[in-house]
């Protein structure tokens, strides 16, 4: 997905992500690389749990439905100011953030998303990214 993009060990996978996606499979990975912090991704969880709490509610306290977005995009945008320290997705890509969203719910629900993440963190190292947290000197 990021192939043919050349930077240096300090910048990102968003720094030089700079062709729009085409497919969701070309997005995720993007996505998860702005989700590396298990904090962040927690605090995703919280909110979209409360998003869906919402829904649930909704024909029986209409305004529940006003609550659902501000529940959910609360939790996230604080989580990316605090724990990942980068921009929310959602800003350039709404559509696809709102799909991956759900998509790394349900991994987390079943326990798939760590995997992910080190999946991610593994394909950004060997493209020369930096993976944030990791020591970018050589040993």
């Amino acid at each position: 997905m990021f192939q043919g993009h050349q930077c240096y060990m300090k910048r990102t996978m968003a720094d030089s992500y700079t062709n729009q996606p085409q497919t969701f499979d070309e997005f995720w990975d993007f996505y998860v690389s702005q989700h590396l912090n298990p904090a962040c991704r927690a605090m995703h969880f919280i909110g979209t749990t409360g998003v869906i709490g919402c829904l649930a509610v909704t024909p029986v306290f209409p305004l529940a439905l006003a609550a659902a977005p501000v529940c959910g995009y609360g939790f996230a945008w604080f989580s990316h100011m605090v724990f990942e320290k980068n921009r929310p997705a959602t800003f350039t890509y709404p559509r696809w953030s709102l799909i991956a969203d759900f998509v790394m719910y349900k991994k987390m629900l079943f326990r798939e998303m760590n995997g992910e993440v080190e999946r991610v963190k593994s394909l950004m190292r060997s493209q020369g990214f930096a993976v944030p947290g990791e020591n970018l000197v050589p040993a």
